[in-house]
């Protein structure tokens, strides 16, 4: 196998528009954490119940910065009935990223921004032994999370 890899810094703003279009190839899974008060936009949202649909499985993981009731979480509602969607709470960390790891072989890692904090700044890694890294990642804060 080729060790050849891909990355690209995406320019704060620009990063959930072009991880957009990455979503809409997803073939089989998508893994995402979310640890920002910030909601997601809904196009995102829109193009993540059309994976949905295509039988895409997602697992996200979220931390609560507030009650979960609190309406910036109103956006979880729209998934919660959905069987290829999973969302877990993690209660006792967060990573200082977002990320988003797409079919095992492209990754997003949304940074945050010096100037309001969000997490727009991104970088994009096309590899599938990053990916498999990120996943192991993205495994352990979800069971260091479950519940029992």
């Amino acid at each position: 196998k080729s060790k050849k890899w891909r990355y690209h810094v995406v320019d704060e703003d620009k990063g959930g528009d072009a991880l957009i279009s990455y979503i809409k190839a997803a073939k089989r899974r998508i893994l995402a954490t979310h640890f920002t008060l910030e909601p997601p936009s809904d196009g995102y949202l829109g193009i993540l119940k059309d994976r949905l649909k295509n039988g895409v499985r997602i697992h996200r993981v979220i931390h609560f910065q507030k009650q979960p009731n609190d309406p910036a979480y109103a956006w979880l509602a729209k998934f919660s009935e959905h069987p290829d969607y999973y969302t877990q709470t993690a209660v006792s960390c967060s990573l200082p990223f977002n990320m988003v790891i797409i079919d095992g072989k492209f990754v997003w890692l949304f940074l945050p921004s010096s100037q309001h904090g969000y997490f727009r700044d991104a970088l994009w890694i096309e590899n599938e032994r990053l990916a498999a890294l990120f996943t192991c990642v993205f495994d352990g804060v979800a069971m260091r999370n479950k519940v029992s």
